[in-house]
């Protein structure tokens, strides 16, 4: 006996069991779902409802009926009664689009856009699907076609086109009244628009839309002239916020529960807010653990720095390198292969963080410490300045660009430097054997001429190594040796 049938004789035993059960259930073998476009809702009806209604959806596809092919699609999508497939999920889709169906075509662009059931993002195609739909009436299509606009993912079209797209879709939809408030912000932040952003999103934050409730909270608590009431009122609906699951909310409301003494419940947000990857909130959670004594939160918060790297934070990506000595030898190599070098970094700001302590440790290794690998920090430090000088910020690239120079110019001399100072640090133990013996001969009364004038030489901080003079190498050589070569101002 197949799954298919053991399902449905399972039904129809449960059925005689307890048939009051299953109405209420929803499970029972009588199908339930209404076959109209207008009461299509993929959030309105459960897993039980399309078991029981398998056979009558699979009969009324078999005649085109452009509703029950959209009901198919979802079967395919949840492997119910057959394989699941997104590619099967498409084909019924289009099949409803070729039976007259205007909401299958809002489906399908869905599918394009989101990678299901596609090779590849073909934005273009969704917006054909849209428009299509837009043109039969179809009201949501508006909101996702304007929010495509919104994304720059459609060229030629601005935000504008995607506030005008939002104004068709109607006024008494959150959605529609935060999309809006959206594209406005976009178009410019003047006194005007952000009066009229303000409005939009109050309208789509009492409506209940928590994405528009933590931004109207955000924006109006920096205003000036912001009373303590209202403020509290504002705090407030940054939690109401969290509590519907937004995770930029959770970790605003649990930076104001940490600073009332409230650290159980703002910790409970920032671990439900990471557990959604939400990035901020995890590097937030990371620092707040860091600060903490024992190595048990030491620990933690390296895990949570290592999971938001992986997740692309750049602040991450620095907490580990920072903390790069205080690593396993098993987290030294991840941050080594992962996370290390300058093409990782999503922001020109993180390379220049990076580059510049990749320079502190050069600097460190020219002052007499054996750092390993010290070459490839000079190199990651020169090849992100490199980059940043390549930069779309003009400011940014300006700044970087004769560090970048003076990198690469410096380059060979640095190799030859480091060359050096590895010979020297081999022939060290010598050097040393060299110095007792010098002073044993001195106490018992040898001559000076057995003790070189350069045995009175002085450390040098600039020169990095101590004995250097000793090979005869000049003051010149030296300082070159060891002297930090870059200027940074």
């Amino acid at each position: 006996m197949n799954f298919l049938s053991a399902l449905f004789l399972s039904l129809l035993v449960s059925f005689h069991i307890n048939a009051s059960a299953l109405a209420a259930s929803g499970s029972g073998p009588n199908c339930s779902l209404e076959f109209s476009e207008t009461a299509f809702d993929e959030k309105r009806f459960t897993q039980p409802i399309l078991k029981a209604c398998i056979n009558e959806i699979n009969n009324r596809s078999s005649t085109h009926d452009p509703v029950a092919l959209l009901y198919k699609s979802q079967l395919a999508l949840l492997g119910l009664g057959e394989r699941k497939s997104r590619r099967s999920a498409r084909i019924a889709l289009e099949t409803a689009v070729d039976a007259g169906s205007i909401i299958a075509r809002r489906y399908l662009a869905d599918m394009f856009i989101n990678k299901i059931g596609a090779d590849r993002e073909d934005f273009l195609k969704a917006e054909g699907f849209y428009l299509a739909a837009i043109k039969n009436g179809d009201t949501k299509s508006n909101e996702r076609l304007a929010q495509l606009y919104l994304d720059g993912k459609i060229p030629n079209k601005t935000a504008q086109d995607a506030r005008l797209l939002f104004e068709k879709a109607g006024q008494g939809n959150a959605d529609t009244a935060l999309g809006k408030a959206k594209a406005v912000l976009k178009e410019g932040a003047g006194p005007t628009n952000l009066r009229q952003v303000s409005q939009l999103l109050e309208k789509s934050a009492d409506l209940g839309n928590a994405e528009a409730q933590f931004m109207f909270a955000t924006l109006n608590l920096h205003n000036d002239d912001l009373t303590e009431k209202n403020s509290a009122a504002l705090q407030a609906l940054l939690c109401k916020s969290a509590e519907q699951g937004y995770p930029a909310a959770m970790l605003e409301c649990a930076k104001h529960l940490l600073d009332q003494a409230k650290p159980g419940i703002a910790i409970a947000l920032l671990t439900r807010a990471s557990d959604l990857n939400h990035v901020d909130s995890i590097d937030y959670l990371a620092k707040y653990y860091s600060k903490r004594t024992g190595n048990k939160h030491k620990n933690l918060a390296i895990k949570l720095w290592f999971k938001a790297a992986t997740l692309g934070s750049d602040a991450a990506k620095l907490e580990l390198i920072y903390r790069f000595d205080t690593l396993s030898k098993a987290q030294q190599l991840n941050v080594n292969g992962a996370f290390k070098s300058p093409n990782v970094f999503k922001t020109d700001v993180g390379r220049i963080m990076a580059a510049n302590h990749y320079l502190s440790v050069v600097r460190r290794g020219q002052s007499g410490t054996y750092i390993k690998g010290e070459y490839f920090y000079y190199r990651d430090a020169m090849n992100a300045y490199e980059q940043v000088a390549q930069s779309d910020n003009a400011v940014l690239a300006k700044k970087a660009k004769p560090i970048a120079r003076k990198l690469r110019a410096g380059f060979d001399r640095y190799t030859d430097n480091l060359k050096t100072r590895r010979t020297i640090r081999k022939a060290a133990p010598w050097i040393a054997l060299g110095a007792v013996t010098i002073g044993i001969l001195a106490l018992s009364g040898n001559s000076s001429s057995n003790t070189s004038s350069s045995s009175t030489y002085q450390h040098d901080s600039c020169a990095g190594i101590n004995g250097l003079a000793w090979y005869g190498i000049s003051s010149t050589a030296i300082a070159l040796a060891g002297c930090n070569p870059y200027s940074f101002d």
